[in-house]
């Protein structure tokens, strides 16, 4: 859960997160000017609220933009079968926000509830983060911006990248 103190890094406006395990393959250029890389605004959704007892307050605006979990086998570009945990799922190994400590305490609070845990243990930092930015969560990644016809959304940067196996 280290890598939460990368929300305290706020002399930047936005931050690239590269895993260990990442191999470049291509120039980052533009990678912070990407459609995908903008800011949001948090947006209250009824059927997911802020649960008041065991969360902190939320930014006005943020932005996480990452790319979705995917097998290690796939065709490229990745088709909704190829998504590890379906297309809602992001991977905490590539991914660009925006630093604040209202989503620092934010996170941390998320964790503190340990009475009814709001996301499963295991990768503990990528099952927060994608219970944080949740499809029609308070900080959905994509709200209004759900790219395929079917419905289902991801994080897309549409940049060349490939897992280290």
């Amino acid at each position: 859960m280290t890598k939460l103190r990368l929300w305290q890094l706020d002399q930047y406006n936005r931050v690239l997160f590269l895993d260990v395990d990442s191999v470049l393959t291509g120039p980052l250029d533009g990678v912070f000017e990407a459609t995908g890389a903008a800011l949001a605004h948090a947006v209250p959704h009824p059927e997911s609220p802020l649960g008041e007892q065991t969360e902190s307050a939320i930014p006005d605006k943020y932005l996480m933009a990452s790319t979705p979990e995917i097998k290690r086998r796939h065709v490229f570009p990745p088709s909704d079968e190829d998504f590890r945990h379906g297309p809602d799922y992001f991977n905490a190994g590539f991914y660009v926000f925006s630093s604040s400590n209202i989503l620092h305490v934010h996170y941390k609070s998320l964790t503190s509830n340990t009475t009814k845990p709001k996301f499963k243990s295991g990768c503990p930092e990528q099952n927060l983060l994608n219970y944080a930015h949740r499809r029609n969560g308070p900080m959905d990644p994509c709200p209004g911006r759900h790219s395929n016809q079917n419905g289902t959304f991801f994080w897309r940067l549409r940049m060349m990248w490939r897992w280290v196996q």
